[in-house]
């Protein structure tokens, strides 16, 4: 699914960076943060088949090259959104700023969560 990663400034003045995943990169963290893997190896594969998916998203936020969150996004059959923001990140707005674009992205493709 398509995403143009973009930076957005949270409300304490920190820069986000919003992005697709790098499934080498970002899998260790995505691990320890999406609720659909288990460990590293299962994080890669499935990064790597979200961002082929059409029909799914997965944002990596950055805060200073910290993986501080990722939002998962699926379409098919019963539409999700899923957000999870590291405990050293809670608090600072970036929850909302990962909804927020996930639910922009499902409004492009005609759905409304």
């Amino acid at each position: 699914m398509f995403y143009m990663p973009k930076y957005h400034n949270l409300p304490d003045g920190r820069q986000v960076f919003l992005r697709f995943p790098d499934p080498e990169r970002h899998a260790l963290p995505a691990s320890r943060l999406l609720k659909a893997v288990s460990d590293e190896e299962q994080a890669k594969v499935f990064l790597a088949e979200a961002n082929a998916d059409p029909q799914r998203l997965v944002l990596i936020a950055e805060v200073a090259g910290a993986v501080a969150g990722c939002g998962l996004l699926e379409l098919q059959d019963q539409p999700q959104l899923q957000v999870e923001i590291d405990q050293a990140y809670s608090g600072i707005g970036l929850e909302k700023l990962v909804e927020t674009s996930l639910k922009e992205v499902a409004a492009q493709k005609g759905v409304e969560l």
